[in-house]
């Protein structure tokens, strides 16, 4: 039978064991434990520091080089491109996220490449709900050009701007008259400013972009599927037409951020088919692929040129002009 001494004994054999403990971990173990923390810690700072160090070095050795390269593109652009386009209509539209600077280097591009450039902007009105005097005009400009009835609003109003700003097919040729009668119905409702009196019939459409955040009830996903479904609508019978925007190398996909069109109809095999697209066309490579993209696709050679996700090549193809 366990008696009271045994308990006593149990107990101070715990109460020696605390105090060895607390004895040797104020005393020769503590200073053990600490240099091996201590060395353990440095070394890891050492290694992170190199680590650090070694990365800063490849990434500016890469800017440099990424740098260096636009420049040597930028300088052999316009020789690359020359003539290319010669005697050709292009029109140039911003959409309403487009940057300034992507738009107007693209309208330089397509000058240099031997284009005469108009330039159509359009507002962000496009994805405001509509309005009876809207539906009106639509409706009436769609019976000028002959087009069949489209009770889907949107379908009926990006035909109507398909067939007044887009390329002419053989089966929808608007005369000049009506498309600047149509534009300006148009303009009229805020929706469209630019060349509108001036509006010649287009030989092709670069449709410039930039990242599209949500808009009213509408997600960020939902507003760059309307602004692709409206490109779309100018490239006639898969010809002629070209998707261009700045697009991160690194999209997240997160909900609430923005969203590129370009990469939305990259992602729709439908759209796909019959639209080509440029990405990081704020780069001396985009805008290079915007001409080259431009002079296969009159070809009926539809692509998706750059870097970005759904890209089938870097390059479009340089053959041809």
């Amino acid at each position: 039978m366990i008696n009271f001494r045994y308990h006593i004994v149990s107990l101070t054999a715990v109460f020696l064991a605390l105090a060895v403990g607390v004895v040797l971990g104020a005393g020769p173990l503590q200073n053990n434990i600490a240099d091996g923390l201590n060395s353990t810690l440095t070394q890891e700072v050492s290694d992170l520091r190199a680590d650090k160090s070694r990365l800063n070095g490849e990434l500016a050795t890469s800017q440099r080089v990424r740098t260096a390269t636009d420049e040597a593109l930028g300088e052999l652009l316009q020789g690359a491109v020359s003539a290319r386009l010669s005697a050709s209509q292009a029109t140039l539209v911003a959409l309403p996220t487009a940057e300034a600077d992507v738009v107007a280097a693209t309208s330089a591009t397509l000058l240099a490449a031997g284009a005469t450039v108009q330039r159509l902007d359009l507002s962000a009105d496009w994805l405001a709900d509509t309005t009876s005097e809207r539906d009106t005009v639509f409706t009436q400009v769609a019976g000028t050009l002959g087009l069949p009835a489209e009770s889907d609003r949107l379908r009926r109003e990006y035909a109507v701007l398909g067939a007044l700003a887009g390329t002419s097919t053989a089966a929808l040729a608007p005369t000049r008259e009506q498309r600047r009668a149509g534009l300006a119905r148009l303009a009229e409702l805020d929706l469209i400013s630019g060349d509108i009196e001036t509006y010649q019939s287009p030989t092709f459409v670069v449709t410039v972009v930039g990242m599209v955040p949500a808009a009213g009830t509408l997600s960020a996903d939902a507003a760059a599927a309307s602004w692709a479904q409206l490109a779309s609508s100018l490239a006639h019978e898969g010809r002629g037409e070209i998707l261009a925007g700045a697009v991160p190398e690194k999209v997240a996909s997160v909900p609430g951020e923005p969203v590129s069109p370009v990469l939305t109809v990259r992602a729709d095999s439908g759209q796909a088919r019959v639209l080509s697209t440029v990405d990081n066309a704020d780069t001396a490579l985009g805008q290079l692929n915007i001409v080259l993209g431009l002079v296969a696709d009159a070809r009926g050679d539809i692509g998706h040129f750059g870097v970005a996700t759904g890209a089938q090549a870097t390059l479009a193809p340089v053959g041809g002009s």
